[in-house]
């Protein structure tokens, strides 16, 4: 990212990671469980249904997760502060 950043012109002050490795890995989790396909209409009601209440908690679950026990090695996305040279 540096070097394209460089060759654009700017210079990277900082890069702060955005969300922590808990929320990283509770919304994988998430993805790679709504992506999957159904064929049933029930079971797609059924998963629906639960989405109600599991997306919500598990969103708070990750976000707590992330303020009481804070760690970075994996996050999704990355804020860089730049400054034009």
């Amino acid at each position: 990212m540096e070097k394209l950043f460089a060759e654009a012109g700017f210079k990277v002050l900082e890069p702060r990671p955005v969300g922590g490795s808990y929320s990283a890995l509770i919304q994988t989790a998430l993805v790679s469980q709504h992506c999957r396909e159904i064929q049933s209409l029930l079971a797609r009601a059924v998963r629906r249904a639960l989405n109600v209440v599991r997306l919500p908690v598990l969103n708070w679950l990750a976000l707590n997760l992330d303020r009481l026990l804070w760690n970075d090695k994996l996050c999704l996305n990355c804020l860089l502060v730049v400054v034009k040279d």
